[in-house]
């Protein structure tokens, strides 16, 4: 009886420990620089992984350690005649504290830091112009869980968020592989400078914890 007991509050104190995350995500562009380059949002994806940190906290509420990678891009043309394409990818880490209001029902609220690198092409009759750099990244964001599935071994559901993406602007020279290789801008337009890529973003994710 006591090693069975023994068993039970071990398999409980595990239990829905991992919580595993993917979905799509958008970031409005609201900086005058992304606003030169794109009418567009920055959209992608992100995946994520927490753990349960098991400190001792009030009843139904956790914090999570979480790590994270994402991606984004955005399209949209300059000057009527030069096409641009953003990409971005993010690494970060942080935490992540979740208070389950029903057992199909949680609120959460995270906030993470990490790195953030940003490459822009522009592209001008078959001539195109590129380059990159990285950047620092923060990002604080609110949630709701809607779980389909609920058990203390195993849920599945839905991660809907709501945050802001803070970033430092990057300095962006692109150039072209052949010297010969001209892109044609308008001289009265400012040059390409410092890019920020900050702003408001929403997600949507399949989360899994067990």
């Amino acid at each position: 009886m006591r090693i069975a007991l023994l068993l039970l509050i071990s398999t409980t104190a595990y239990a829905g420990s991992n919580d595993v995350d993917y979905g799509p995500t958008t970031r409005a562009l609201r900086s005058p620089s992304a606003d030169a380059l794109t009418g567009a949002s920055l959209d992608g994806g992100a995946l994520g992984y927490a753990r349960d940190l098991g400190l001792q906290l009030p009843r139904r509420l956790t914090l999570w350690a979480e790590a994270g990678f994402a991606y984004g891009e955005a399209h949209g043309l300059m000057f009527q005649s030069v096409s641009t394409d953003i990409g971005n990818l993010a690494l970060t880490v942080g935490a992540r504290a979740r208070y389950r209001l029903l057992d199909h029902l949680a609120l959460d609220a995270r906030l993470d830091v990490g790195r953030s690198h940003t490459s822009l092409t522009l592209a001008q009759n078959a001539v195109t112009a590129e380059d990159g750099a990285w950047s620092n990244l923060a990002t604080a964001a609110v949630g709701v869980e809607l779980l389909a599935i609920a058990s203390p071994r195993f849920s599945l559901g839905v991660r809907v968020e709501l945050g802001y993406a803070k970033t430092s602007a990057v300095a962006l020279s692109p150039h072209t592989d052949h010297d010969g290789d001209t892109l044609t801008l308008m001289t009265t337009s400012a040059s390409i400078g410092h890019l920020d890529l900050g702003g408001p973003q929403f997600g949507v994710a399949i989360v899994s914890q067990f």
